[in-house]
């Protein structure tokens, strides 16, 4: 009998983060809509704007994950 390789971590995906910085050049002076899927919380700042703050969210019992949406103003 083998066993299941966790496919994150070796210790379990229940306590993995992740925070990147990047740049996103618009082809188009439009707004933008950025969108979050995950099953637990997280945070979006674009342009030095907290435009999603879900960190302390807990979802809904059955839900797989949550969805946010925030959209930027075009210039």
């Amino acid at each position: 009998m083998g066993t299941e390789r966790d496919p994150i971590t070796p210790t379990g995906k229940d306590f993995v983060s992740i925070r990147g910085t990047g740049y996103v050049k618009p082809a188009f002076d439009e707004a933008y809509t950025f969108r979050i899927e995950v099953n637990d919380g997280a945070r979006l700042w674009v342009d030095g704007d907290f435009v999603i703050d879900g960190y302390e969210t807990v979802g809904e019992a059955g839900e797989t994950y949550a969805v946010y949406d925030a959209s930027t103003s075009g210039h």
